[in-house]
């Protein structure tokens, strides 16, 4: 009985392992994020706002939450064609793009996140981030 139980679950873990995986990263950089904007006194002062790193930074979290904005709005617009006007509507296509969406959903929102941390130069808490509504989108 043991030895049976131990295959299934390694065939288990085999089987969700993907999904895992996929979302790995998004909780890295969001643990990322959250990190840096805990310790943001001590990242930010005055001189680092004159620093070309900080122009590097700020224009690199821009680009990485437009990029991933556009992907979901691309997989939002592929998943609506599957559900809605595809003739065959296939909704295993429609699974993996909400799967996708939600991952780059993450994605996009931790890079806007940190993007808006830094061009304010101070603390702020995710909730005050969410609430400010054009706020989401970088600029």
């Amino acid at each position: 009985m043991g030895q049976r139980l131990k295959k299934i679950w390694s065939s288990a873990k085999w089987v969700v392992r993907p999904f895992t995986l996929s979302l790995k990263d998004s909780g890295r950089l969001s643990r990322t994020g959250y990190n840096f904007a805990r310790n943001i006194s001590q990242h930010l002062d005055q001189s680092f706002t004159e620093n070309p790193r900080h122009n590097v930074l700020l224009r690199r979290s821009r680009l990485k939450a437009r990029f991933y904005g556009a992907w979901v709005v691309l997989l939002s617009v592929l998943c609506f064609y599957e559900a809605m006007l595809a003739q065959h509507r296939d909704v295993a296509n429609c699974l993996i793009y909400g799967a996708l969406i939600l991952i780059g959903a993450a994605q996009a929102l931790s890079a806007a996140f940190e993007n808006w941390t830094l061009r304010r130069q101070q603390r702020g808490s995710f909730g005050d981030f969410i609430t400010s509504g054009p706020e989401i989108w970088p600029r």
